[in-house]
């Protein structure tokens, strides 16, 4: 952005930049001075959705900045996504991105975890995640996002766990959450312990695999499955 050959230097002036990368929110306040100082607008536009959000065009973004800024930048969110939400000024896009996927990465350990216990009890996991579906542990990663291979046609899991949201992206995520939550002297003392399931995932050689493979490490005894 800022580099040498980069947007500041080489586009227009007046150029809206709209920035649906994943960093800390003190960066995205940078790049708002940074651009300011070249005549152009910089805003935080993180999405969520994932890649099935992407092809079926219903990403939901989280906008950081003014408010005529963010309704400059509606035409060109709503092609790719149906809820468009300003949080407030520049960064409280990505402080909200930064949250969802701290309780998107915890939610899916958790279901995952129960899963595999459920299994391991004899349950079978899509007549589990059929009662989950209508029950209190109800959610994004059971009725829309499941781990089980199959259990919705058309998901990562069922497509060998590829194509998704890769656990070594959800692992910087959740890292910038940290870091995040430090900076304003926060702790995450019970979601702060996930980072380091999905950081062993890493090192298991399972960086590139979509998040709800840790269904099959779980299921494996957090080893890599076979």
């Amino acid at each position: 952005m800022a580099g040498p050959g980069g947007v500041f230097e080489s586009a227009p002036k007046g150029t809206l930049i709209l920035d649906s990368s994943t960093i800390l929110p003190a960066g995205s306040k940078l790049l708002v001075d940074g651009a300011s100082a070249v005549g152009m607008t910089f805003i935080d536009t993180p999405m969520s959705g994932g890649v099935m959000g992407a092809l079926n065009g219903t990403l939901s973004f989280m906008c950081g900045g003014d408010d005529e800024d963010i309704e400059r930048a509606r035409p060109v969110l709503n092609g790719m996504g149906k809820n468009i939400f300003h949080c407030g000024p520049a960064g409280q896009g990505l402080t909200a991105k930064l949250a969802n996927n701290l309780i998107l990465g915890s939610n899916m350990i958790a279901l995952s975890e129960a899963l595999s216990i459920g299994e391991k009890l004899g349950g079978d996991p899509n007549m589990l995640s059929d009662v989950y579906s209508v029950s209190t542990g109800k959610g994004f990663v059971v009725d829309t996002y499941s781990p089980v291979p199959h259990y919705r046609e058309g998901t990562p899991a069922s497509k060998g766990y590829n194509g998704g949201f890769m656990v070594k992206l959800l692992h910087k995520d959740l890292g910038l959450a940290v870091q995040a939550a430090s900076d304003c002297g926060a702790t995450l003392r019970e979601c702060g312990p996930n980072v380091a399931v999905y950081e062993r995932m890493m090192e298991l050689g399972l960086g590139d695999k979509d998040y709800s493979y840790v269904y099959q490490y779980f299921k494996a005894g957090r080893q890599a499955p076979a």
